[in-house]
């Protein structure tokens, strides 16, 4: 599916061209025993080995988790059909968002009952939700040619962390520096198709410094304004 252009650009925010150094982390190889170990039990979350997380911001690099004491078994790339990142949570953080026909990148990670309890003490102002994930096996070549009809592509049973509306901005938002960074350089440590770390970049590109986020990126709806959305349907 293509990947649509970041939701900031069309709000109109001004592009930042930045001189970087080359990125020094290099592409994941998914191997043969990643794939078996995310692709055992695939129609339920959890096994004897353990869980499915997928991650699709700031931990969907492995190096992340395990700078933080989290050690997956198992990393793999997997598309989340039906849904589209974008940067719409308090603070100017990213979440996913159920979207007809469209679909979003991330990585598979398999964890243990109480890493996932450690992930979730990070995530404040998310909740847990279950979702379908197609992996890619051995032999993936960081291109979005395959799809869920493939022998490639494996559907597996996931959890992932949403935005709770109590957290979801009004407007979405360009990301700050250091999290836009964190989230591209996860993805090309991920080995994520090409589109979307395009995707990705560009909001390294248009991303602002953490000390400039103005009230914006604080406007998150009162109760009163969820329970009259809750109300109309929306």
């Amino acid at each position: 599916a293509p990947v649509a252009a970041p939701a900031w650009q069309r709000l109109g925010a001004p592009r930042r061209v930045r001189c970087r150094r080359a990125c020094p982390v290099t592409r994941a190889v998914t191997d043969a025993e990643s794939f078996r170990k995310i692709t055992s039990h695939p129609e339920s979350v959890s096994g004897s080995d353990g869980l499915r997380y997928f991650a699709y911001g700031a931990n969907v690099g492995a190096s992340a988790l395990k700078a933080r004491g989290v050690l997956p078994s198992a990393s793999v790339v997997g598309r989340a059909d039906g849904w589209r990142l974008s940067f719409i949570h308090k603070g100017g953080y990213a979440t996913i968002d159920r979207v007809g026909e469209t679909s979003t990148w991330g990585s598979v990670h398999r964890i243990s009952e109480t890493e996932l309890a450690v992930v979730r003490g990070w995530e404040t102002g998310y909740e847990m939700v279950e979702l379908d994930v197609y992996v890619r096996g051995d032999g993936y070549d960081g291109t979005e040619s395959s799809n869920s009809e493939t022998n490639q592509d494996t559907k597996v049973r996931c959890v992932a962390f949403v935005t709770k509306p109590s957290a979801r901005l009004t407007k979405p938002v360009a990301p700050f520096d250091v999290y836009a960074e964190k989230v591209w350089r996860g993805g090309v440590e991920a080995g994520l198709p090409d589109a979307h770390l395009e995707f990705l970049r560009a909001a390294v590109d248009t991303s602002i410094p953490r000390e400039k986020r103005g009230p914006e990126y604080w406007d998150v709806p009162t109760i009163w304004q969820r329970m009259g959305r809750v109300f109309r349907g929306e």
